[in-house]
């Protein structure tokens, strides 16, 4: 159930900067006091949680872009569906007479 989030704290802490480890390893425990640290670093005016929240902006806006559907405009998740949906019906219209 926890294999991916390794990966997943690594990409979103040191590529694209918008979190902190908590923990690592099958067996650490996580105390209040390290949870509360982690959240005060995050919200307080230090660089890395200036940093951090700057970084989260950023990311909403791109996720949100995305997203987008209007009328002269789709984002590239929504293209990239509407793609992939349109080439499955095409297949089906090719299997089935």
């Amino acid at each position: 159930m926890v294999a991916e989030q390794f990966y997943n704290v690594k990409l979103l802490e040191k590529e694209i900067g918008v979190c902190v480890e908590v923990a690592r390893g099958r067996s650490c425990e996580v105390f209040h006091e390290e949870i509360v640290a982690k959240i005060e670093m995050g919200m307080n005016e230090s660089e890395k949680g200036k940093e951090i929240r700057k970084k989260a902006l950023e990311v909403k806006e791109i996720i949100k872009n995305a997203l987008k559907d209007e009328e002269n405009f789709m984002g590239s998740s929504m293209k990239a569906m509407d793609q992939f949906l349109d080439a499955c019906i095409n297949e089906n219209k090719k299997i089935q007479p």
